[in-house]
C-alpha cells in the first residue's frame, strides 16, 4: 500500500469513528430526552388529572351547597348553639299548655360523636305532655329522646323529666 492510500484509510477511519461516535452519542442523548419527555409527559397528565378532580369537586361543591346547608341545620353546630335550641324548646313548652324547668345542659361525647344533652322537667295534662314528648321526637335536628320519666303529681297534672341528645356537627369543621 502506498503512503497516500495509507493516508487516506487512516483518514477515512478516523472520519468513520468519529462519525459513528457521534451517531452513538446522538443516540444516547435522543433516548435520555426521550425518557426525560416521557417523564414530564406523565407529570403534566397527573396535573391534568389533578385539575379535572379539582374542578369536578368545586363543581359538586357548588351544586351541592343548599343540600349541605340544610343538612347542617339539623346539627347544632358549636356548644353555643344549644342555647338558641334551648330557647326554642323553652319558647314551645307553653305553647302547647306545659311549664318547663331545664335542669342541666351538658356537652357528652358518646360512640366517638359529640352531643349536647339537656335534661328538663315539663308540667301539665297528660294530653300536652304526650304531645310535647312526641314533639320532642320530630324536631328539625338530629337528636335522640334518651330518658322520658312521667309521673302523676295529682289528678291531671303530669311531670316528665325528659333528657334529650342533640348531636353536635363535628365533620365539617
Amino acid at each position: 500500500m502506498s503512503k497516500v492510500t495509507l493516508r487516506n484509510f487512516i483518514i477515512t477511519l478516523v472520519i468513520l469513528l468519529l462519525s459513528l461516535g457521534g451517531a452513538v452519542f446522538f443516540f444516547f442523548q435522543i433516548l435520555n430526552n426521550s425518557q426525560l419527555l416521557e417523564q414530564q409527559i406523565a407529570a403534566v397528565a397527573d396535573q391534568s388529572t389533578q385539575e379535572a378532580a379539582l374542578l369536578r369537586l368545586q363543581r359538586i361543591a357548588q351544586t351541592t351547597k343548599t343540600d349541605r346547608e340544610e343538612l347542617s341545620s339539623y346539627f347544632l353546630l358549636r356548644q353555643s348553639d344549644s342555647i338558641a335550641f334551648l330557647s326554642e324548646i323553652e319558647r314551645l313548652a307553653p305553647k302547647v299548655g306545659l311549664s318547663l324547668e331545664t335542669k342541666s345542659l351538658d356537652q357528652v361525647s358518646v360512640g366517638g360523636r359529640e352531643w349536647i344533652q339537656v335534661n328538663f322537667t315539663v308540667g301539665g295534662s297528660l294530653q300536652d305532655v304526650q304531645n310535647f314528648v312526641q314533639i320532642l321526637e320530630i324536631i328539625p335536628y338530629v337528636s335522640k329522646l334518651t330518658s322520658v320519666s312521667m309521673n302523676n303529681t295529682n289528678s291531671n297534672q303530669w311531670e316528665a323529666d325528659i333528657v334529650i341528645q342533640v348531636q353536635l356537627l363535628t365533620y365539617d369543621q
